[in-house]
């Protein structure tokens, strides 16, 4: 889960940065003070690599700002020329603001929450009907589809080969969720692996129960 306050700093650090540097070397908002005296490359690059995973975690791949600055970055001198800080900025600065007045959302997290959700009320349907075995299924493979969206977005590689538990622990790591989080997942995906063998003596209805009520608040939580 993006957390807020982290956010904002993070927004008004990288904005004072930009500003700092553009003041040092006269920019006036339109026009540099002396030709050839432009933002240093390394200031320029840090702002434009770490603007950019910032605006991707907080507006998506497909928001205005996010390609605006992704567009200076494929440029050929744009990605590690200090001439374009100025373009920047702005972008950044734009970002920022939409974002506290809470204009942004990520679209693709949105829709992926809705299809979880409908996957979750075809579950809850099941355990109405007293087949908990296959809506502890469908609930683990909510929980791990919600796990690889949730690293996507925080930028976490996924291997080929992974499951539940390796899908967790990389995102525990990178502190994305707490301990307790981090358990309860490891839990579900107990509860998952006894369903998907049929080892039915290893979990009851009320365990398949709890597991959808929680799967739901999660990706309620983190993908929205």
């Amino acid at each position: 889960m993006i957390n807020k306050p982290d956010i904002e700093a993070r927004f008004e650090e990288l904005l004072k940065e930009a500003t700092d540097e553009l003041k040092r070397v006269g920019w006036d908002g339109s026009q540099h003070a002396q030709q050839g005296h432009y933002a240093r490359d390394s200031v320029h690059i840090h702002v434009l690599t770490a603007g950019l995973n910032l605006l991707k975690r907080v507006c998506g791949t497909d928001s205005d700002h996010y390609i605006q600055m992704k567009q200076v970055a494929d440029h050929d001198r744009g990605s590690n020329n200090g001439y374009y800080l100025p373009r920047i900025s702005p972008i950044l600065q734009a970002a920022y603001e939409d974002w506290k007045g809470g204009y942004l959302f990520d679209l693709r997290s949105l829709v992926t929450a809705e299809v979880f959700d409908d996957l979750l009320e075809q579950a809850e349907h099941l355990l109405e009907n007293g087949f908990y075995i296959p809506a502890a299924s469908l609930a683990g493979a909510v929980l791990e589809d919600s796990l690889r969206t949730l690293s996507e977005r925080e930028g976490i590689a996924i291997p080929k080969k992974t499951n539940i538990d390796g899908l967790t622990q990389n995102l525990y790591t990178a502190k994305v969720y707490n301990v307790g989080v981090n358990k309860a997942i490891i839990r579900y995906a107990d509860t998952r692996n006894n369903a998907d063998h049929g080892w039915t003596d290893r979990f009851k209805i009320e365990d398949v129960e709890d597991m959808v009520r929680w799967v739901r608040r999660f990706t309620t939580e983190h993908l929205v």
